[in-house]
């Protein structure tokens, strides 16, 4: 029985060169005034996101780290530029942050990759932490099957967006592996799939783990390390697939640079680790 073909994407920075919430904050900061009461708390997460996207862009080993920060504190500072909004102006403004920001931002590889895996029969699936209506915005544009993103709700007393417990940032493999129990009809059998994962940083290494094929994207050094020292700890079961799990890109300035990572023995029975430049 042929297995169910399914590719989970990290949509923020694997397939454009900035975040959902990052085109949003710029959508907002342009041309949506704020409506709320509080002028000095919206300044304010400003001020924090600048300082933040400095420390993220200068900083080394904690990179991935800073990242996470800086796109929660985009999130949290969109939310409430947001207040007093309808929803369907919500919607309106994701459509545009979906559309607008397109190709033009559209990794070179990512796209080719997108349109690839459709003529394989995968069904695509978007993840990320940035909100549902930016998700589901994102899904129509591209065409994907489903969005995961990170569920608020509208308190219509105050006029502010809440967010629900549930988190899409981390533990994506969770929300992969819920799927794919949605997608069989009986008793659930993790062989049954062929699942790919396309990631960009630490936050996406456990689903990338799950995952039997995987793509990364532009990874800090600190997260390449990481990668690496995975594949020399796992390399006996590494070198029983047919292909290299983890493929790397870089790419910059529309030119990327693609590296399959591969663990193999020597001639004295050792495993060691390579890549080869594709």
């Amino acid at each position: 029985m042929p297995k169910h073909k399914i590719a989970f994407f990290d949509i923020d920075g694997t397939i454009r060169n900035k975040s959902l919430t990052e085109s949003l904050f710029e959508i907002l900061v342009q041309d949506y005034p704020y409506r709320g009461a509080n002028e000095e708390k919206y300044l304010q997460l400003q001020d924090e996101i600048s300082k933040l996207r400095k420390a993220y862009k200068s900083s080394g080993d904690e990179a991935d780290d800073l990242f996470g920060e800086y796109c929660q504190k985009v999130v949290e500072f969109s939310m409430f530029a947001l207040e007093k909004y309808s929803l369907e102006e919500v919607r309106e403004i994701g459509r545009r942050v979906a559309t607008e920001y397109r190709d033009h931002q559209d990794y070179v590889f990512s796209k080719e990759l997108i349109k690839f895996l459709r003529q394989e029969g995968f069904e695509l699936v978007a993840i990320s932490g940035s909100p549902k209506f930016l998700v589901d915005a994102f899904v129509k544009e591209y065409g994907f099957s489903k969005g995961i993103g990170q569920e608020y709700i509208k308190d219509e007393s105050a006029g502010i967006f809440k967010e629900t417990e549930i988190r899409t940032f981390q533990n994506k493999h969770i929300f992969v592996e819920e799927l794919l129990k949605q997608r069989t009809s009986g008793e659930f059998h993790r062989s049954d799939f062929f699942i790919i994962a396309v990631g960009d940083t630490e936050c996406d290494f456990l689903m990338m783990d799950y995952a039997d094929k995987t793509f990364v994207i532009n990874p800090s050094l600190s997260f390449f390390s990481s990668i690496i020292n995975f594949v020399r700890n796992n390399s006996p079961e590494l070198c029983k697939l047919r292909y290299s799990k983890f493929t790397i890109i870089s790419e910059r300035k529309r030119r990327p640079i693609v590296q399959e990572l591969y663990s193999t023995k020597d001639i004295n029975g050792c495993f060691i680790e390579y890549g080869v430049e594709i």
